[in-house]
């Protein structure tokens, strides 16, 4: 028994029969993480079966979110085009259930989107250990939070800021440097929304320690006071 793997040699975003094959032949091992031991203790094969297929559905899913809704900007400024409120709300936490039952919580789909994650080459590994992206968890959850902004609903707004102060915490003791970032809350900054207060700007740069402490104390200041999100009742 060796030592636990806890990188990743391919995609895990691949169909099940796929990502194992590669890990078995391009690297000379059979995959034991939790999500394929869940489906491979399972004694009947039609639940196997089904379970194989649930969970390929719900990595096409997660990696092709992004692409499928509309950007949280089209969803809040064109209530005319989006008539659902509970639109991206919905899909976000569909996104996050998956995430979930499939032990993603520290991937980012958008890294593994790349073609050249789809014929994996030991030989093409060493480029992918860099800055690792913000992982989806914190993106959905972020995603959350914005849309009960603009639906001025204060309860769930607070509720799922506090989620996200919470996720990159846990994410940062996980060894994943993501306290420091915006995630999915950057998009507020890129549009014309209403003005943003100054440290916005300042969170954006400078040191890392500096980034994380301003981006918790404007956090804080939304949960405090939701009116001073940018986006706030656009279509509340």
């Amino acid at each position: 028994m060796g030592d636990e793997i806890t990188i990743t040699y391919n995609s895990p975003y691949l169909p099940f029969f796929h990502r194992r094959a590669d890990l078995k032949n391009l690297f000379g091992f059979e995959c034991t993480c939790d999500s394929c031991f869940r489906i491979l203790s399972q004694p009947q094969e039609n639940i196997r079966s089904r379970l194989i297929e649930e969970s390929d559905s719900a990595r096409i899913f997660l990696t092709t979110f992004w692409d499928s809704y509309p950007s949280f900007e089209a969803w809040s400024q064109n209530p005319s085009a989006y008539p659902e409120a509970n639109l991206l709300i919905s899909a976000h936490k569909i996104a996050l259930e998956m995430i979930e039952r499939e032990g993603l919580e520290e991937l980012s789909s958008i890294q593994y989107s790349r073609p050249e994650w789809c014929t994996p080459d030991p030989s093409l590994l060493q480029p992918f250990f860099g800055p690792v992206p913000v992982p989806d968890t914190i993106r959905h959850t972020d995603g959350i939070a914005m849309c009960y902004g603009v639906l001025s609903d204060v309860t769930n707004f607070r509720k799922w800021v506090a989620r996200a102060m919470d996720a990159r915490l846990s994410h940062s003791g996980s060894g994943t440097a993501v306290a420091d970032c915006w995630g999915a809350f950057e998009d507020i900054l890129k549009w014309n929304g209403k003005s943003c207060h100054q440290n916005e700007d300042q969170a954006r740069f400078g040191d890392a320690q500096r980034r994380t402490e301003n981006i918790r104390k404007i956090l804080e200041r939304w949960m405090a006071s939701p009116e001073n999100f940018p986006a706030w009742g656009l279509r509340g």
